[in-house]
């Protein structure tokens, strides 16, 4: 297969393959458009090593293809010829012709997730290497070069957007309002948060370039790939920091805390970024596992900082439940519960995408895992910044509700 594509009607292919020599050299050799499913269904049965299935494929009844002539099929270099509306597509390109390029285009009729494949029919050398150059151009109508399942992604994108940039004004309105009260991890909030805006705008922009371009320089996909690594780095050195209660439940870290810290995150980028740059398809999933296996022990470590914290302020608050401050570890207590809950539901969000996945939506509708995705994490740093905004722990020092209330009620009776 060489690349799949969904389409909507009245969508476009522009195909261009250059080394038409070597490829009459081989045979029969076609190029084929068919549905996606279709092509799943003998992948799962290995048609590619089994003769008799890769037979069956290039042989298979005309209601799922359609051969067309060599005397439409073949061009001069420089012109493109529009073909008839069919579905699917298949070209064979047959030994003698003199022309080294096709160069065509052609209409989609009947929306669908369709999968663009060479096939080698009746091969007349089993084993050759083949110099073949193969571009194609697929578009949707309004000149949309996003697959049908992607056009949505540009709208969610956007969206997730503008509630990251609420997010932050919410959180520069809090701490300018109680600022005396802030700390060190409110800064590291509101800078993650920034940086989690940054990547997000990055991602919709890539969206939207891609839909208009089709395909975009590599320095503009590194720079979309190393925005989203420092967006993912920042979000769980929130989770970890807030998990381990620094400036919360306690004031330092301490020499390995912060050592870990910097090691992790350190491994993390580094690996992160590597797989942004990766040109090499043999290094890529190595770097992709990587950052991965260090993104896993430091959720691994967030839920074990996450319980020592609440067992720390659970001990303190038998320890002090007579003392004057007894209401600062109680509202401590209570913060850190209500963010248990919170990652809990981040955890098992995976979970519940996959099942969506495969019992809900559709292939057509798949940008729904990424969004659900992408809002959970919307909702873990909403309910760090609602949660762990700066306040006032000791109730001893502020005016009680209660006294306030009936000093209320008396002014009105009078």
């Amino acid at each position: 297969m060489i690349q799949d594509f969904g389409y909507e009607a009245g969508g476009t292919l522009t195909v261009s393959i250059t080394g038409i020599h070597e490829l009459v050299k081989m045979g029969d050799v076609q190029f084929a458009v068919m549905p996606y499913n279709l092509l799943s269904l003998f992948m799962n049965e290995a048609w590619d090593t089994k003769p008799e299935l890769a037979a069956f494929l290039c042989q298979f009844p005309m209601t799922v293809r359609q051969t067309l002539d060599s005397s439409f099929m073949y061009t001069d270099v420089n012109q493109t010829v529009h073909s008839s509306t069919f579905d699917p597509i298949v070209q064979t390109i047959h030994a003698g012709t003199p022309e080294n390029l096709i160069n065509k285009t052609f209409t989609i009729t009947e929306p669908d997730h369709y999968a663009m494949v060479l096939l080698r029919c009746e091969p007349a050398e089993p084993k050759r290497t083949l110099d073949l150059s193969f571009n194609f151009i697929a578009m949707n109508p309004n000149n949309q070069h996003l697959s049908t399942n992607q056009v949505p992604l540009i709208l969610v994108s956007f969206l997730i957007f503008l509630l990251f940039v609420s997010l932050n004004f919410y959180w520069a309105f809090t701490v300018i309002k109680d600022r005396r009260y802030v700390t060190g991890i409110h800064y590291v909030i509101g800078l993650g948060i920034l940086c989690q805006t940054i990547g997000m705008f990055g991602r919709f922009n890539h969206y939207q370039l891609l839909s208009k371009l089709g395909i975009l320089p590599q320095p503009i996909n590194i720079t979309v790939d190393v925005l989203a690594g420092f967006s993912e780095a920042a979000f769980l050195l929130i989770m970890l920091l807030v998990a381990m209660g620094w400036t919360i439940t306690i004031d330092d870290l301490g020499p390995k805390g912060r050592q870990f810290i910097m090691l992790s995150f350190s491994m993390y980028l580094v690996f992160r970024i590597l797989y942004a740059f990766c040109a090499q398809p043999a290094l890529c999933p190595a770097y992709l596992l990587s950052f991965r296996v260090v993104k896993f022990l430091i959720t691994f470590t967030i839920i074990i900082a996450l319980n020592q914290s609440a067992e720390r302020l659970r001990m303190q608050t038998a320890e002090q439940q007579f003392a004057e401050n007894s209401s600062e570890v109680f509202i401590k207590l209570k913060m850190m519960k209500t963010f248990r809950w919170a990652f809990l539901i981040y955890l098992l969000a995976p979970l519940a995408i996959i099942l969506v996945e495969y019992m809900v939506v559709s292939w057509v509708n798949n940008w729904v895992t990424w969004a659900m995705n992408e809002l959970v994490i919307v909702y873990m740093n909403w309910v760090v910044c609602s949660v762990f905004c700066p306040k006032v722990f000791n109730v001893a020092d502020r005016p009680d509700e209660a006294i306030l209330a009936n000093a209320e009620n008396a002014q009105v009776l009078q």
